[in-house]
């Protein structure tokens, strides 16, 4: 029998299929290479936590610190939940993971104890605080943002496991809770499920948000953070505020350092590109701000943008947006603390800044020699609560927002913060 020739499709499928399959094993290669590397950069940090301990316990021995602390447990816990929180890892799996390295750690610490007390005191201790524990907090967080990547390998992880004083007990316990790691599934239930709503906010923005660092502890006031313990509260969740700023906003967002922010954040088109935004709950606009005695000078955008006007604004906000967008000629002045900005133009370095119109009323009121120079706004700009793309968080949002608009409160806070911010 005479052997046909293949041509066509036919003998292009055949010719291609040998390099398909060539690529697609390589491919799977490189991806079950890159999970063992991940896993195994995993496993050497965990080691390399653990191997600390020991010059943890010479420095505890040589200064007769006790070798645990509840308080310094519970502060590395809560510090741990927030980074695991950045993942997605769920609340409980965090804690076991970090209480399993807890007990592992002194129950090394122990053993170094008691081998000293039969051979003698070590001969020195780095320092604890200065040395050993930031080294230690670095390679917690460099664990967590590992984590996600871990593929279960318990001889893998053995291996990376010789280490002095440390049982095969609480090796196996570690490996069990690293095998048990689970995340959230979405941004509305992390918050419900965690009992955390982690708020995003600059504090730099009176009166949405500003940092009062005259307390033991700096606390974040204004509107927004009043607006965000009553959505806690609605929520039936603890509130933790994460600070961000105007140039980085966006990008925490969506690294997940939090699940909203709120801080007078201004709707606008390119972010809503990349975020959900609330139903607006303020509405305003853009006016310039200058000396009193100047105003006249700067009364329109058309004399704000002439060559030796010096105008001053924060990075990375609409601010500085609208300026960028409007102003051609006039000199720009990056000024990048927002709560003393405006005694650039006090001071002289500056003869204008646009901004909020609520902020320039509270700045005005404040100031008594800073005036806005015109009447109506440059634009319409409305403000809302900046949400991941999470369709559930949203919604409750917007449902939370809509019973404080209606009972009064919203209106309330506002008129209580401008009144105070303008004092």
């Amino acid at each position: 029998m005479s052997k046909q020739k293949v041509s066509g499709p036919a003998q292009k499928n055949s010719l291609f299929l040998p390099g398909f399959l060539f690529l697609a094993s390589a491919l799977f290669l490189v991806l079950i290479s890159g999970k063992t590397f991940a896993e195994n950069v995993l496993y050497e940090n965990i080691s390399m936590r653990l191997n600390l301990m020991k010059e943890v316990a010479s420095y505890k021995w040589i200064h007769g610190i006790p070798i645990e602390s509840k308080a310094r447990e519970e502060k590395v816990l809560l510090s741990s939940i927030k980074h695991g929180l950045e993942h997605r890892i769920k609340t409980e799996n965090i804690t076991s993971i970090f209480v399993a390295h807890f007990e592992a750690a002194k129950e090394i610490q122990r053993c170094w104890h008691r081998n000293w007390e039969g051979e003698g005191p070590p001969a020195y201790s780095t320092d604890l605080m200065k040395n050993i524990r930031p080294r230690i907090e670095s390679i917690g967080r460099k664990i967590i943002q590992l984590l996600p990547e871990h593929v279960a390998n318990i001889n893998e992880f053995l291996s990376y496991m010789e280490i002095k004083c440390l049982s095969e007990k609480a090796k196996h316990n570690i490996f069990r809770e690293l095998a048990n790691l689970d995340f959230y599934v979405s941004a509305f239930e992390q918050v419900k499920k965690s009992g955390i709503l982690r708020v995003g906010t600059t504090g730099d923005y009176e009166p949405f948000s500003i940092k009062d660092a005259t307390e033991k502890e700096p606390v974040i006031k204004g509107i927004d953070a009043d607006l965000a313990k009553s959505l806690a509260t609605e929520l039936s969740v603890k509130l933790v505020f994460i600070d961000t700023t105007w140039p980085e906003i966006m990008r925490d967002l969506k690294e997940n350092k939090f699940d909203v922010a709120m801080s007078g954040i201004s709707i606008t088109a390119e972010r809503e590109t990349l975020a959900y935004f609330s139903e607006p709950y303020h509405t305003g606009g853009k006016i310039p701000v200058s000396l009193c005695s100047k105003a006249q000078h700067y009364s329109s955008l058309k004399k704000i943008d002439q060559k030796g006007v010096r105008v001053v604004v924060n990075p990375g906000g609409t601010n500085e947006e609208f300026l960028d967008k409007n102003i051609k000629h006039a000199g720009k002045i990056i000024y990048p603390d927002n709560k003393t900005i405006f005694m650039e133009i006090i001071e002289g370095r500056a003869d204008v800044m646009i901004t909020d119109q609520i902020e320039a009323s509270v700045q005005t009121e404040k100031n008594r020699a800073l005036c806005t120079t015109q009447v109506k706004p440059l634009n319409l700009q409305k403000k809302g609560i900046l949400i991941h793309q999470d369709k559930g968080l949203r919604n409750a949002v917007n449902k939370w927002l809509r019973s404080v608009r209606h009972s009064g409160h919203l209106e309330k806070v506002f008129r209580f913060h401008i009144s105070a911010a303008s004092q």
